[in-house]
């Protein structure tokens, strides 16, 4: 019996990978080849649902660590589906996803977090425009948390420009108000009242040092005679050193912590690089710069600020604050009126612009190919053929 030879007129059949609008061949053996659009995998134009029924042969396995290929194109920053790309190697996913993606990528956390949304995830002008908002805020909001930072210095002029708290403080017994600018390791005093210092920075470490008694001179001038009994209880004298530390601490990590968020929002602007890890540190990171924010707020309002009198202040004829009772004995009066400097209402104001980017990245989803096995494993396949017609093509060139 001969054997018999290939039909070269056997008949070919159609395959139609789904969402893409597109028809390609497939021969006897089963080999699919692909068109010139292969760009329905993981883009804006994907169009399959994570629900489809498959049956038969086109059915993919359902274990997610057979299908990862697109989670590395990801991390090498080179999908295999679309033309653009993020324009910074530090804006595509994070190496470590590759290393060990089922535990900061294909997880359910993080898949329940990018599926999270109300803007249809392959909708490329809402990602683009969501995307865009968050980046401009936040980059907005880093500028600003920056120029909080000033308040830092104890040089004067930088102190009195951009501290925290502005304070104006009237007296009967002096003819011109005294201005107060509190920073975060330092005070700005200015009393330009006959016999008093005029300008001068007092650090916070010097603050319990300064007691009604001592002497304190600088730059050849004595400070007021009454130092800062005038201005805050002397029982509550370190609370402004105590925090100092932790205030700067934690606002310098407000601003590092604006790099990641701002590397992610370029990143999703790219639905073929958009992963759902990357929505998930968006928020965390978003969240831990909006915390950094809050506490060093809270501590410098409660701890420091606080720590200064308020309002009128009544005080006898040694300069000694008096008690609510014993008010009709006062000889003078203070009145302490407080606001928020420059550089607080900058790191409100970036407070508030953490929150726009936080609702830009809940809005929108991260791409279905993100979760849906089938079009995992249709990724997998192209990224097989394109394995094998390449070392093909070039033996031909």
């Amino acid at each position: 019996m001969g054997s018999r030879a290939p039909d070269d007129d056997a008949e070919e059949t159609s395959v139609d990978l789904p969402g893409s609008g597109e028809v390609v061949e497939s021969n006897p053996s089963g080999e699919v080849s692909v068109g010139e659009r292969q760009d329905h995998l993981g883009s804006e134009e994907i169009g399959v649902e994570e629900n489809t029924p498959r049956s038969g042969d086109d059915a993919p396995p359902q274990d997610k660590r057979d299908h990862r290929q697109w989670i590395h194109d990801r991390v090498k920053g080179g999908s295999r589906v679309g033309d653009d790309h993020p324009p910074l190697r530090c804006c595509t996913v994070p190496p470590c996803v590759s290393c060990c993606p089922g535990i900061l990528e294909q997880n359910c956390l993080c898949e329940s977090i990018g599926r999270l949304g109300v803007v249809r995830p392959n909708d490329r002008f809402a990602r683009k425009w969501l995307m865009r908002i968050g980046f401009v805020t936040q980059f907005a909001g880093m500028l600003l948390t920056a120029v909080s930072c000033f308040a830092i210095s104890t040089n004067y002029e930088i102190l009195s420009s951009l501290g925290f708290t502005r304070g104006i403080i009237m007296a009967t017994n002096f003819t011109s108000p005294i201005e107060i600018s509190i920073g975060l390791r330092a005070v700005a005093i200015n009393n330009p009242n006959p016999g008093r210092v005029g300008a001068v920075v007092v650090s916070f470490d010097e603050f319990c040092t300064l007691t009604p008694k001592s002497a304190y001179h600088k730059e050849n001038m004595q400070f007021d005679g009454k130092k800062l009994s005038d201005y805050l209880n002397p029982e509550n004298c370190g609370e402004c050193a105590a925090v100092s530390g932790s205030m700067v601490v934690s606002l310098f990590l407000s601003v590092i912590t604006y790099l990641p968020t701002l590397f992610t929002d370029i990143l999703r602007m790219y639905p073929n690089y958009d992963a759902n890890c990357q929505k998930a540190f968006g928020f965390i990171f978003a969240f831990f710069s909006l915390g950094m924010a809050i506490n060093t707020w809270f501590k410098y309002r409660n701890n420091c600020v606080n720590s200064f009198y308020d309002g009128l202040v009544p005080q006898d004829a040694q300069g000694l604050v008096l008690a609510k009772a014993y008010a009709d004995e006062a000889v003078s009066w203070y009145d302490f009126d407080w606001t928020e400097g420059p550089g607080l209402i900058c790191l409100l104001v970036a407070t508030y612009l953490k929150i726009i980017d936080i609702v830009c990245h809940f809005l929108l989803p991260t791409p279905s190919i993100t979760r849906d096995h089938r079009e995992q494993a249709e990724y997998e396949k192209l990224a097989q053929k394109e394995e094998t017609t390449e070392p093909a093509q070039a033996e031909q060139v």
